[in-house]
């Protein structure tokens, strides 16, 4: 797992760089995870970005969280794979809901955003969804 803060995202020079560059050079499969996504100037969709301009590597988002910094109040993500709002509530978001339907705030971002995973799929092969519940 390659993990990115939401703030500063990939930091060139920097440990991001080292750390690609040994995930290179071993060949490793990698899956990145945005992490510090309540602090002030987070941006998930900058750090995915730059993970494709400065490392060069295909990025897509396979779950779109709403709300950053200070709307991060409880966590709701639609599941672009099954296509599920998914909201972690209680102590340390340990109470699981499941909602079939997808909150109209981040509808349109939620279907751009699986088109996009679909289309990868299509043009890359079955190692997109491959573990999915798809």
């Amino acid at each position: 797992v390659f993990v990115l803060c939401a703030v500063s995202g990939v930091q060139v020079p920097g440990r991001t760089i080292a750390v690609d560059r040994q995930m290179r050079r071993y060949n490793v499969p990698r899956l990145s995870f945005i992490d510090k996504m309540g602090r002030l100037g987070a941006d998930p969709w900058r750090v995915i970005n730059q993970i494709r301009t400065k490392l060069r590597i295909l990025a897509i988002a396979v779950q779109v969280l709403i709300g950053v910094e200070d709307q991060l109040k409880e966590v709701l993500i639609p599941h672009l794979v099954g296509w599920k709002a998914i909201y972690n509530k209680g102590t340390k978001g340990i109470e699981v809901i499941e909602l079939d339907e997808i909150p109209v705030s981040v509808l349109e971002l939620a279907t751009k955003n699986r088109t996009e995973l679909e289309e990868l799929q299509r043009d890359e092969g079955e190692f997109v969804l491959m573990g999915s519940n798809a």
